[in-house]
């Protein structure tokens, strides 16, 4: 596992793990496996981390091993190391366990926690294999400036003075002689296994980093193999094979760091950007340039150290170095002089030691815990694994782990019986009893338990002492310094294995397993045990991920009432306990008991945590959804603004939680039809984002697909769909095809391409998504539903409406049994199938499902929601169908009068409210109201939308109908030719609404006499929508009508009847 962080390596052939030969001493030599990586995580004491790395984004590839970061916030990252795949295929299980137990045998280790110059390991996590095989990783913090080598060739890096640089050196040469005095030799010193990190007064310091090549030794007569990294490895070290002793180790160790101080003091020479001084000039050219260009520093280094000029060089560079004093120079050449020696028995750690304290540069505070010698625990190797050890942590982790680690404890008691002690393997049968008593990773099994014990001669009070053990843990307690203090300040949370387990495509076999593990541990400790709630917890989890709200409902309910109980309506956990149950109400369209609970929460956080903290701020942000939902934008929009503020001043400008909470506040905008704030925020967003997180980021990809919904809404479909395209395209490459976020960016640009009249790409597009949602969630899921519902719209969008109304009724019927009539999605769906009927006539039944359901919409959203409103103006459609112009004229007017209230006067809404009303004032000939109404609508939008939105051409062609109506046939005209030119400009020339538009002016020349103008337009509408629509759709067949009727007036009959016959 262990491999340079950040660096590709130059020579990977070249390197090999670290391997320690322990002379005399063959029982510490252990088999490397699983569960000696955990037995020696236990003894070491080291934290098996609730979190996960799935979904970090990758940003190194080293030997045996990648790195992915995932973001906690700007200043404190986390680092997952884990083992390449193809090593995992390529290698043994012993030779990589082996490597990644020496790394955190000397990691581990109480000397080396908490020193100031050495990366801290914060835990170990998980990473599982497609085939279930688990595998581990670790986790560090991230440096924020990177390694080494990336650092100096940074401005800021470039910019250090040597004091600064002398600085780094002394932090290198701290860890180096702590490692030493506690008998680790690091093995693999070099710039990419430095790490750089800013201190709280300003100054920089290193870290020393990657420990997977490193030995930790007993006695001088050990020998150890250790890795070649040129050009810094010593000239002797060129064999890999070769042992070395303890002592020759250390000056392998030594020659490195005096190599890599060199390159640190003057490494503005060896990258060029500083001329040679005078002296070297004349004999140093050919080693750092190559015809007059200058040569990479590897390369000078190589050539130097093979020539043997390391030390003049170094020299003459420390002579030319004029911010430096004698007292400094003469130090630092001695040391050089000691430290490049390989032969011999120069006191190479006692020269360091010297120029620390000839130097006397500050240093940071050493740690605590660098103690004495006899606090290195060398017997991690070889202690046992024992389940109740970790079963809190153990139980806090994905359920193949449990099965893996009972599916090595059976192996071991089967395979290594002969092998080992008989005390390991009463330990072994030991432990493998207590998963079938108690089902880890196993369903429960009493009787298998004893059987096992029984045949090692083992009986029932060493299984009970450990069976009780087992409830004496506290789940989630962890030790590391930095990952406790993100988890109490809320920087980080425990995995969501809900979506988790969705990402992982194995949720029906989770949900088993979970169940089956729940009831087992209710059996043994009771049903409120900690242990057991959390894994109910954890289905809880799965139910709201599949969208099965009633089970969650009813589950969270329970899990809430129990944690009321036992920690107390105002303990932290019952708290998100309740945050989540008020989501699943949310999720139902019960918004209102929804912000009842989050209210509650948010009253409750604020006394226990503050009201800046993160968990606060979380439920506060749940509220500003539950707003949005309820239509009650203004309280939304002031919500999100003061969380906004909250997050910049506590984690910064740049920080992901700042991110959602601006994309949170874009939305509110976006709601409420501020399009132009909405797109400014949404850019700000998708920069910061984009140079923070990096363009592949999935926050990224999310931050775009909303820019390109806000794009959408202004009616700008290019921009949309470029977006949507190049998302899908990365988020496919990045996450998956089947990923859920790369699922809702298909479906976004499905529906641009239904907007532009593109229905068969549309289509096309929608039923990819809906197949693949089929096979991630499942056929009923609600997003699977809402898939299903916008296919249906698009075949009402071609005049399919069998096709539709089908859809429709399919779709309406699973969401009234999943989320009940009350549902919003159900209320939508049935619109959709009130607007099919619509649109073939049937209108009775259209009327009565509108008006069963505007009634529920009163009830469960109130009369002001604007779903509420919506559902007027359909009805009001029909109406209009009807030719019921008072009834159409009635509702329009209260929809206007409450939107106009409610969104403000000049809300897109409110807007096509004045549209639909001047169309029936226009029907029923009162031409003067529908003309000073509509010219409003169209001043308004405008000025608001912008001239090329939707809504503005809409009303500039409402406003052309009514002076049709009234005569005023060039004002129209005007109107008409403009609006034309700006749907071809804006949707195209197929589009159907610019062939709708074409079709009006035809309608205009026609009514003026000018039927050769007339035909010429009405043979371009019929061939387009032929083309775009198919023959058969209903526009298609007006299309025909139209054109017909052009020829009969011109007395053209034979061709109106061919054209007809033709076309039948």
């Amino acid at each position: 596992m262990a491999a340079r962080i950040y660096n590709w390596s130059p020579d990977p052939a070249m390197r090999s793990f670290s391997e320690v030969e322990l002379s005399g001493k063959p029982a510490l030599r252990p088999r490397y496996k699983f569960l000696t990586f955990l037995s020696a995580v236990q003894a070491l004491k080291i934290d098996i981390l609730p979190i996960t790395w799935q979904g970090a984004c990758q940003i190194a590839v080293g030997g045996t091993s990648i790195i992915n970061e995932s973001l906690v916030n700007v200043q404190a990252s986390l680092v997952f190391k884990c083992f390449k795949e193809v090593e995992k295929l390529q290698k043994s299980e012993d030779s990589l366990f082996q490597t990644i137990i020496s790394e955190i045998g000397v990691l581990g280790q109480r000397p080396i926690r908490g020193h100031p110059n050495i990366v801290q390991l914060q835990g170990i996590c998980w990473d599982i294999s497609t085939d279930d095989k688990v595998w581990p990783a670790l986790v560090f913090e991230k440096s924020q400036y990177g390694d080494l080598s990336s650092f100096l060739a940074t401005p800021i890096g470039r910019e250090l003075d040597i004091s600064a640089r002398l600085q780094l050196c002394m932090n290198i040469g701290n860890a180096i002689l702590d490692m030493h005095s506690k008998n680790i030799i690091h093995g693999d010193i070099k710039p990419e296994n430095v790490l750089i990190f800013k201190a709280d007064n300003g100054l920089y310091y290193a870290r020393v980093a990657d420990f997977g090549y490193s030995s930790l030794y007993a006695d001088e007569n050990d020998t150890m193999r250790l890795p070649i990294s040129r050009p810094w490895n010593a000239p002797g070290h060129i064999r890999l094979n070769r042992a070395w002793k303890p002592s020759q180790a250390k000056r392998l160790d030594i020659f490195s760091f005096g190599m890599l101080c060199i390159w640190i003091l003057f490494e503005r020479y060896f990258s060029g950007t500083s001329c040679l001084p005078q002296e070297q000039s004349a004999w140093a050219t050919e080693y750092f340039l190559d015809s007059g260009t200058p040569r990479h520093a590897r390369e000078i280094l190589t050539d130097l150290k093979n020539a043997d000029k390391l030390l003049l060089i170094a020299n003459q560079f420390i002579a030319a170095e004029l911010s430096l004093n004698d007292k400094r120079k003469s130090a630092l050449e001695e040391f050089l002089r000691s430290s490049l020696i390989i032969d011999g028995e120069d006191q190479q750690d006692a020269s360091i030691q010297r120029l620390f304290d000839e130097l006397a540069l500050p240093q940071l505070t050493k740690c605590a815990n660098a103690i004495d010698l006899d606090e290195i625990d060398h017997s991690f190797w070889h202690l046992n694994f024992m389940v109740e050890a970790s079963i809190s942590h153990l139980y806090l982790c994905d359920f193949r782990v449990r099965s893996h680690i009972i599916s090595c404890l059976e192996r071991d008691l089967q395979t290594d019986s002969a092998s080992l002690p008989s005390e390991s393997i009463a330990n072994i049968a030991l432990q493998v009893a207590i998963c079938y008593v108690i089902g880890f990773g196993i369903p429960r099994d009493e009787d298998m338990s004893l059987k096992i014990l029984r045949r090692r001669g083992l009986d029932n009070t060493h299984l009970n002492e450990a069976v009780t053990r087992c409830i004496s843990g506290e789940c989630g307690k962890t030790q590391g310094s930095l990952i406790k203090v993100l988890f109490e300040q809320g920087h980080l949370e425990f995995i969501e294995y809900g979506t988790y387990y969705i990402d992982q495509k194995n949720v029906a076999l989770a949900e088993e397993r979970l169940v089956q593990e729940a009831r087992d541990l209710g059996h043994v400790f009771g049903e409120e045990n900690d242990i057991a709630l959390v894994l109910r917890w954890y289905i809880f989890l799965l139910y709201r991920a599949q969208g099965r709200w009633k089970e969650a409902e009813e589950l969270g309910t329970q899990l809430l009432n129990t944690r009321n109980k036992t920690l107390g309506m105002e303990h932290p956990v019952t708290v998100v306990i309740k945050m989540n149950l008020a989501a699943i109400y949310s999720n139902q369209g019960r918004w209102k008991e929804a912000e009842e609970l989050m209210v509650l929460g948010i009253e409750t956080t604020k006394r226990a945590v503050g009201a800046e903290h993160p968990t606060t701020l979380a439920i506060e942000s749940n509220l500003v959804l539950t707003y949005s939902q309820q239509g009650r934008w203004e309280k939304a929009k002031e919500l999100e603004i003061d969380i906004m503020d909250k997050w910049k001043r506590l984690r910064g400008e740049d920080h992901p939680s700042t991110l959602t909470s601006m994309a949170n506040l874009a939305t509110v905008y976006r709601a409420q039809g501020q399009w132009g704030d909405a797109e400014k925020l949404e850019l700000q967003v998708k920069a910061i984002s984009t140079r923070v997180l990096g363009q592949n980021h999935p926050d990224t990809l999310i931050s775009i697909a909303n820019l390109a919904s806000t794009y959408a809404n202004q009616g700008k479909w290019l921009e949309a769909e470029e977006l949507n395209t190049q998302m899908l395209n990365t988020s496919k490459s990045v996450l998956g095809a089947e990923h859920p976020h790369t699922l809702t960016i298909m479906v976004n640009l499905a529906s641009v391409y239904r907007n532009q009249g593109q229905w068969k790409q549309a289509e096309d597009l929608f039923n990819e998504g809906l197949e693949a949602r089929k096979r991630a969630i499942g056929e009923k899921h609600p997003d699977t539903l809402l898939t299903m519902n916008k296919l249906a719209m698009t075949y009402w969008n071609q005049g399919r409406w069998k096709e539709a109304e089908n859809l429709f009724i399919v779709v309406s019927k699973e969401q009234k049994q999943k989320l009940g009539n009350e549902h919003p999605d159900t209320m939508d769906s049935i619109a959709g199938l009130a607007t099919t009927y619509l649109s073939q006539g049937k209108l009775e039944v259209a009327e009565t499902l509108e008006v069963e359901f505007l009634e529920i919409r009163k009830k469960v959203l109130g009369e002001e929601h604007p779903s509420t409103l919506r559902s007027i103006a359909n009805l009001a459609s029909i109406y209009q169908k009807m030719g019921d112009w008072e009834k159409a004229e009635s509702y329009q007017k209260d929809e206007l009068q409450t939107c106009s209230r409610v969104q403000g006067p000049e809300h897109p809404e409110t807007i096509a409210s004045m549209a639909n009303l001047a169309s029936t004032y226009s029907y029923q000939g009162k031409l003067r109201e529908a003309e000073e109404i509509g010219a409003k609508a169209f001043e308004i939008s405008k000025r608001v939308l912008g001239g090329q939105h939707q809504t503005t051409l809409s009303c500039m062609a409402n406003l052309a109908a009514t002076y049709v109506e009234q005569k005023r046939w060039e004002e129209a005209e005007v109107l008409q030719i403009e609006e034309l030119r700006l749907c071809e400009l804006v949707a195209g020339s197929d589009h159907p609404g610019t062939l709708a538009s074409m079709g009006n002016l035809a309608m205009t020349y026609k009514m003026q006499g000018r039927l050769k103008e007339a035909e010429t337009l009405d043979i371009k509408v019929l061939e387009g929508r032929k083309r775009i629509l198919g023959k058969e759709h209903p526009e298609t067949l007006a299309g025909l009508i139209n054109l017909v009727d052009t020829y009969k007036q011109q007395g053209r009959l034979e061709e109106a009847e061919k054209l007809v016959k033709l076309w039948l």
